[in-house]
C-alpha cells in the first residue's frame, strides 16, 4: 500500500461480480495525531487490528483510537454473511468503504471512511446505523437476494435520520509540508458535517500520478 492512509481498521474490499475478497491490513498511519514522546514513528497509537483466514471466513478484530471495539466475519460467499457484517467491503454511493462494524450498541453501526486525495489522503470517517448503509450502497454492491432484505422489513425509523450518523476528519499531518502548515491544520476548527457529494472528488489522473 506505500503506508498511506486509510484509516483506523483494515480495509476489505469485496469485487461486486466475481466476490473475490481484498483486504490491506496496514494501518501504520491509523492515528497520526498519537504521542510521540517515546517513539517519533509512532503514528498507530493505541489502535489494533487482528486478522484472521479461517478456510473461507475472513475475521477482523480491533480497538479504534477512542478505545471503540470493532469487528466482523465475512465469507468469500456474501450469501453466507449475516447483517451487519455482510455490509463490510461494499462501497456507499458517496464514494466511502464500509471498513467495519462497531462492537458497543449490539453493532447496530458500521464505520466508513472517505479519502480525500492525493497527495495528502485526509480521512472523512461516517459511522451510521446498519440500515442507512444498506439503504446507501453503490449500485453494483447492492443484492437481489430476499435473506439479505430481510433487515429492513424491521428497520427502525429514527436510525434513516441525519442525527443518527456522526463524520470526523482524520488528516495525516506527516503529509505536510511544514511544521507552520501541520500546525494551521490542528487548529483549523473542522467541519461538524460534511457534504460528501461537493469538493471531495479528484480526477483519476490525480491518483495515478501520486501512486
Amino acid at each position: 500500500t506505500g503506508h498511506q492512509p486509510h484509516g483506523q481498521s483494515p480495509t476489505v474490499v469485496r469485487h461486486p461480480r466475481t466476490h473475490i475478497l481484498a483486504v490491506t491490513c496496514d494501518t501504520s498511519y491509523s492515528n497520526p495525531a498519537a504521542d510521540k514522546v517515546f517513539n517519533e514513528a509512532n503514528n498507530r497509537g493505541l489502535v489494533v487490528s487482528v486478522v484472521r483466514l479461517k478456510g473461507p471466513w475472513l475475521e477482523i478484530d480491533g480497538v479504534l483510537a477512542d478505545g471503540t471495539k470493532h469487528g466482523c466475519k465475512i465469507h468469500v460467499d456474501p450469501q453466507k454473511c449475516e447483517m451487519p457484517d455482510a455490509l463490510v467491503g461494499r462501497q456507499q454511493v458517496d464514494g466511502s468503504w464500509i471498513k467495519t462494524v462497531l462492537e458497543a450498541n449490539n453493532r447496530e453501526h458500521v464505520q466508513s471512511v472517505f479519502g480525500n486525495g492525493p497527495p495528502r489522503f485526509d480521512l472523512i470517517t461516517n459511522t451510521f446505523p446498519y440500515e442507512k448503509a444498506l439503504l446507501g450502497l453503490r449500485e453494483g454492491f447492492r443484492w437481489s437476494s430476499s435473506k439479505i432484505m430481510d433487515p429492513l422489513l424491521d428497520i427502525i425509523p429514527e436510525h434513516l435520520d441525519s442525527a443518527s450518523a456522526s463524520n470526523s476528519i482524520s488528516r495525516n499531518l506527516a503529509a505536510y509540508a511544514t511544521e507552520q502548515e501541520v500546525q494551521e491544520k490542528i487548529m483549523r476548527r473542522l467541519p461538524t458535517r460534511v457534504n460528501m457529494n461537493v469538493g471531495l472528488r479528484y480526477l483519476a489522473a490525480d491518483f495515478l500520478k501520486a501512486t
